[in-house]
């Protein structure tokens, strides 16, 4: 799951992406659970969700997780980078503006929201 930070509204924002080999799991029941909650978190006002369809192949956000986090009062952005040895906080500019750089490529080969949402009701349907 890789969250970049979406328009400010007041609210915390979120944007989440998934590839979407996450939308095909075996537990029918689970996956339909997991659906319906990606549907409603989708239909709030601060969250975006969006799904990396195969046909993007192999992209940046493959290696791992990552969150961009922005603070109030126009603090430095940080980035929370999560892998199998643990947690790491990057704070250096460059960085920070790799990750950024990732967020926008990945937010350009995402499905958009729309399409998203269809998927998610589809592949609920299925289930």
């Amino acid at each position: 799951m890789t969250t970049c930070p979406s328009s400010a509204s007041g609210r915390p924002p979120g944007r989440g992406r998934r590839g979407r080999c996450c939308c095909r799991r075996r537990d029918d029941a689970i996956m339909r659970d997991q659906l319906t909650h990606l549907a409603r978190q989708a239909q709030r006002p601060h969250i975006t969700v969006q799904v990396i369809p195969f046909s993007a192949g192999a992209h940046s956000g493959m290696p791992g997780s990552f969150i961009v986090l922005k603070f109030d009062g126009g603090g430095p952005d940080v980035i929370h980078v999560d892998s199998m040895a643990g947690g790491l906080f990057l704070e250096k500019k460059a960085d920070i503006r790799h990750y950024k750089d990732k967020c926008q490529h990945l937010r350009a080969i995402s499905l958009s929201p729309v399409d998203t949402a269809a998927l998610i009701a589809s592949l609920r349907e299925d289930r």
